[in-house]
Order: C-alpha cells, then structure tokens, then sequence
C-alpha cells in the first residue's frame, strides 16, 4: 500500500482497473488541477500554454481498496459531469492514457480524463473521512451545508 505505480500500457491500465473495481462502488472525493503558469510582476504570462498536472483522490466503500490517489502529468482532457459514475473504462491513446468515468460508451458524451502520465497509489484507512483532503480545506467551508442540493 501507498506504493505509486505508472500505468503505461494496456496491460498495466487493464490491472489497475482489476484493482479498483473500476471504481465501482467508489466516490469522486476531490480533484486538483495544477499548471506550472504563472504571472509576474509586470503582468506577463509565462507558461499559459503548458498542460496542467492534478491529482483526484476516490474514497471506496471496499474493505482492501480503502482510497486511491491518481496523479496526473500532462492533463489534456478533464471533462466530467458529476453523478453516477457506477464503472471506470480506460484506453492507451497515441502517447496518453485516458479514463472514461461512468464508461466510454453509452449515454451521450462520455466523460474524459486525459493525460500524458497517470500514476496510482492505494491508500490505507485513514484517507476515508471529511478529513482527507489534499488541499486541507473543507468543502463546507467553501459552499456551505445549506447551499448543497440534490
């Protein structure tokens, strides 16, 4: 456990996706997105064209595969609708790995993650809770209980 492993190939992909269930039974419990970009003093861009890096984290209700870490170099493609997931597809393309939460095929368009280099680790009991979370902020703190619908 919390070893990383790179997923490289269709056969590393298909074993990851063995591992996690693909992700069935698991919930999407955060996503950062980082790029190197920045603005200087003098309000100039530099980077503006590098693709982002980012790592999700999943929270599953399984006994051995408590919580995964996803990191992410390279993002191409991050388009998700949130909701019923139920099932993880994935694909090596040209030089990228891509997961389609909730499958590739199906109903309409399918939702993507694309990235040059993803690499997982599995995460042990305490990655479960409110209190993982990558950025040390709580969600509620940010839309409040209150704001938060169905």
């Amino acid at each position: 456990m919390n070893e990383w492993k790179q997923i490289n190939s269709k056969e590393t992909l298909e074993e990851f996706l063995y591992i996690v269930d693909s992700f069935h039974d698991a919930f999407f419990h955060e996503a950062v997105l980082l790029n190197s970009g920045y603005v200087d003093e003098a309000g100039s861009m530099h980077g503006d064209m590098n693709l982002p890096n980012g790592r999700i984290i999943y929270q599953s209700q399984f006994q051995d595969v408590i919580g995964v870490e996803l990191e992410l170099k390279g993002i191409s493609v991050f388009d998700l609708k949130f909701g019923g997931y139920f099932e993880t597809e994935g694909e090596i393309i040209k030089d990228e790995v891509a997961l389609y939460p909730g499958r590739k095929t199906g109903f309409g368009r399918p939702h993507e993650i694309r990235a040059k280099e993803i690499r997982y680790r599995l995460l042990g009991a305490d990655s479960r809770g409110p209190q993982f979370r990558l950025l040390g902020i709580n969600p509620s703190e940010i839309v409040g209980d209150d704001d938060v619908y169905d």
